[in-house]
């Protein structure tokens, strides 16, 4: 299973996503583009990877989690999918339980602590950032297929957030020496896991 935890630092959760201005209001595009990145290919869905979208600005700390393999009705375009998310924000989580709010689609009251916490036991974390090592074809990535891959929306990880996950995780990559959108970036990621478990062509 493959997993992109991303870090929101401005959209609330106490709010549906404003569906005709998603850009100007939280930057709910950028969390969008990149759930469409993360699940789906151009004739289907990726269905052994998971999104969780920590919303940074919520109080209590609240956590979007989409599941490909369960998800229904997620169509390519932006706002579709905002609109399963917002469903997802109506709901009000007791405690540590997730909620369902459509099938595939979760709300829980877990802070970024408890979100690396829960996928460190499933497989290594990775810190995606400009200062890590070169992630390159060969053993590092064959060894990251179950991994789970930290990134920020369109602001900077802050000194904090960076500490806390440089404490968690496994390592640190780049992708390369140019900073990428976050979208573009998970692209990059499937492309090199994709073409690490792909059978050999002769």
């Amino acid at each position: 299973m493959r997993r992109f935890v991303i870090l929101g630092h401005t959209q609330k959760a106490d709010a549906p996503v404003p569906l005709d201005d998603p850009a100007g209001a939280g930057r709910w595009d950028v969390l969008t583009r990149s759930v469409a990145s993360a699940l789906l290919l151009s004739n289907g869905i990726r269905r052994d990877t998971e999104v969780l979208l920590v919303l940074l600005r919520s109080s209590p700390a609240r956590t979007l989690i989409v599941k490909a393999a369960e998800v229904r009705n997620l169509n390519p375009d932006d706002r579709s999918i905002q609109g399963l998310l917002t469903k997802a924000l109506t709901l009000k989580p007791v405690g540590q339980h997730p909620m369902e709010s459509s099938p595939g689609i979760w709300a829980a009251n877990w802070d970024l602590a408890h979100v690396l916490e829960r996928c460190r036991k499933e497989g290594p974390v990775v810190l995606l950032h400009e200062m890590g090592l070169l992630l390159e074809q060969g053993p590092d990535v064959k060894r990251l297929a179950d991994a789970t891959f930290v990134l920020s929306d369109h602001e900077e990880f802050s000194s904090d957030q960076l500490a806390l996950i440089r404490g968690r995780a496994g390592g640190i990559h780049s992708l390369g020496p140019l900073s990428l959108h976050t979208s573009s970036a998970i692209a990059v990621v499937h492309n090199l896991l994709d073409r690490e478990g792909a059978p050999e062509r002769r």
